[in-house]
């Protein structure tokens, strides 16, 4: 009996940790050429691409609620805690520019629908290489951008890459792919801006340890 029970723990204890890794969604970096990213003296910031979200809550079904109710209010929270000054003083960079506008201007050309087409693969990283070839800027330096992914009710995260490529070149140089765990009280805004907020704020503790 006392090993059967021994046995039976063991089982257990190998379903939880195995059930535990299954659910917990990793941060995942992508370092294609940290050099450059690190010795580059320049960057231009473009803020959050949200083109390319999938939007599943089943309290928000329509696309008018992710255009009129979310989007609106995570803009106001990303511009009220992660303006220019803030943004600046982390990528530790000589010349800093930020041009939300050239890439957010972009989401009047998405078919709204798509938004909450829960049936849409979420980003890879090629799919990430692709929008980044994609966008409509050019120059010399570094490009920064946050190309949100997922939000998910089922789980409470919001999935972000945030990536860093070469503005001549479009070429990615480093990415990471962030789960930002949600659930803040309040509007819609709130309840995923909680996830926006963690990207923004946790993404240092990598961008930093590219320096050592």
């Amino acid at each position: 009996m006392k090993k059967f029970l021994t046995i039976s723990v063991i089982l257990f204890l190998i379903n939880s940790i195995n059930t535990f890794s299954q659910n917990k969604r990793e941060d995942l970096e992508y370092k294609f050429d940290v050099a450059k990213v690190v010795n580059d003296t320049s960057i231009t910031y473009y803020g959050w691409d949200f083109r390319f979200l999938i939007f599943n809550d089943p309290k928000f079904p329509e696309a008018k609620d992710v255009i009129i109710k979310l989007l609106p209010g995570l803009r106001g929270i990303i511009d009220d805690r992660f303006g220019p000054e803030y943004m600046e003083r982390r990528f530790l960079k000589k010349h800093f520019v930020y041009n939300p506008r050239a890439i957010q201007s972009l989401i009047k050309n998405v078919d709204e629908k798509s938004l909450v087409d829960i049936y849409r693969q979420p980003l890879s990283i090629d799919s990430v290489r692709s929008i980044v070839k994609s966008y409509p800027v050019n120059g010399k330096g570094l490009g920064a951008v946050i190309i949100a992914d997922e939000m998910r009710k089922r789980d409470i995260t919001v999935t972000a890459y945030v990536t860093i490529f070469d503005l001549e070149s479009k070429e990615i140089l480093y990415a990471c792919k962030m789960n930002g765990k949600a659930g803040d009280k309040g509007s819609v805004a709130r309840f995923y801006g909680k996830g926006v907020i963690y990207i923004n704020s946790y993404f240092w503790r990598y961008y930093k340890k590219l320096y050592k």
